[in-house]
């Protein structure tokens, strides 16, 4: 593709030819003749030069934690004949991710068989699905004439986990899994595969078949947070908003109790269903994609929030309707009732939010443990978590 400096060449080439022939001066038509061989041999090694060029992308990370840093690495490589032309690699990149500007390089010029390697970084800035890509490489010859730009490189996704508060060890404390160890339970026949160790001689020798000693399995404690990400109820967006900080809460709950034994499940006001209990990853990997939600209502959501669980954590905002008449607050003033702990967040605009605070005084009336927290407060902070 020409450049405007080669349309400019090329089209005052032809017009110093065409004027060349209307008054008879030969020496024009030379200029002519060179201009345009000019643009036609620019175009000519910029194809040579670039047709073979190809490249390759490595992330270091597909995953990133929030705030975390990874590393990308390009190798581009000519196969051709002779050297490329100088080449502008440009990799595309979503402004969340970037540490500094647009990831532009300046490539040298690389012979048949070798190879350029190019490193840049990025940021977990911002929760979410990202796309890294595509790769594109313009290339232009020495006299400006022509360019071409091209894709080597397929886009590749990239996750970035929601904000992790570390929780000191005593939070939640009042409310651990029941383990029961490995006390001794019974005595059954033993079955291939079974530890050696575990053989009971004497009764071996009594019942004249090997038998070993069963142990009773710890019992795992369950635990369902429910997060409340209804567009309605939530103010603004992005970092500092309410919805981000009951993300950040959440993702922090779950890592907490996942570190403490606890089968847990992610429970919206969008499900359809009752989710199943995930392991911290996946249960990462879904708070990381979760976008506000069009529900109007969180009490619908009540009859899947509490499933033999023994602990119950809500991460709520203050319903749109008031709140003493509000089917939201009576239902979730309800819930939970039959299992053995009840904690509300409720997620406030700023300290001076009353109707945050009066919801949290009518779950606390409720039997529930329940706190406000601010987008700018550290979740240990959190009254309920540093009593617990």
């Amino acid at each position: 593709m020409l450049t405007t400096r080669g349309v400019a060449l090329l089209v005052g080439g032809v017009m110093v030819w065409v004027t060349g022939r209307l008054l008879g001066v030969p020496e024009l038509g030379i200029v002519a003749v060179t201009s345009i061989a000019l643009v036609g041999s620019s175009c000519l090694s910029l194809m040579l030069g670039t047709r073979v060029i190809s490249a390759t992308r490595t992330l270091a990370a597909r995953r990133l934690d929030h705030g975390g840093r990874g590393a990308g690495t390009l190798e581009l490589q000519a196969r051709g004949r002779g050297s490329s032309a100088r080449l502008l690699v440009e990799e595309r990149c979503p402004q969340a991710l970037l540490t500094t500007g647009p990831l532009i390089f300046t490539a040298p010029r690389i012979d048949r068989g070798q190879a350029v390697t190019l490193e840049y970084e990025i940021a977990g800035g911002a929760r979410g699905r990202y796309t890294v890509g595509p790769l594109l490489v313009n290339a232009r010859d020495p006299f400006g004439l022509a360019q071409r730009s091209w894709q080597v490189a397929e886009p590749e996704e990239l996750l970035v986990y929601p904000p992790i508060e570390r929780l000191p060890s005593h939070a939640i404390h009042g409310h651990q899994p029941l383990t029961v160890g490995d006390e001794f339970d019974t005595m059954r026949e033993y079955v291939r595969g079974d530890d050696l160790r575990r053989i009971h001689w004497p009764s071996t020798a009594h019942r004249q078949r090997l038998m070993v000693r069963q142990h009773e399995q710890s019992r795992v404690g369950k635990a369902c947070v429910f997060l409340d990400v209804r567009g309605c109820a939530h103010a603004g967006s992005g970092p500092g908003s309410t919805v981000e900080k009951a993300i950040g809460v959440a993702a922090s709950l779950v890592a907490h109790l996942a570190a403490r034994g606890f089968q847990t499940r992610l429970v919206t006001e969008a499900d359809q269903g009752s989710p199943r209990a995930q392991d911290v990853p996946r249960l990462m990997e879904r708070l990381a994609e979760l976008q506000p939600s069009a529900m109007t209502s969180i009490a619908p959501a009540f009859g899947r929030v509490c499933d033999g669980e023994r602990l119950l954590i809500a991460v709520v905002r203050p319903p749109p309707s008031d709140l003493a008449t509000s089917i939201d607050v009576r239902a979730l003033a309800r819930a939970g009732r039959g299992g053995r702990g009840r904690i509300a967040v409720v997620v406030a605009d700023g300290p001076g939010d009353g109707r945050a605070h009066e919801l949290t005084r009518i779950l606390a009336g409720a039997g529930w443990r329940a706190a406000p927290i601010t987008p700018d407060q550290p979740l240990a902070s959190c009254a309920i978590l540093r009593a617990s």
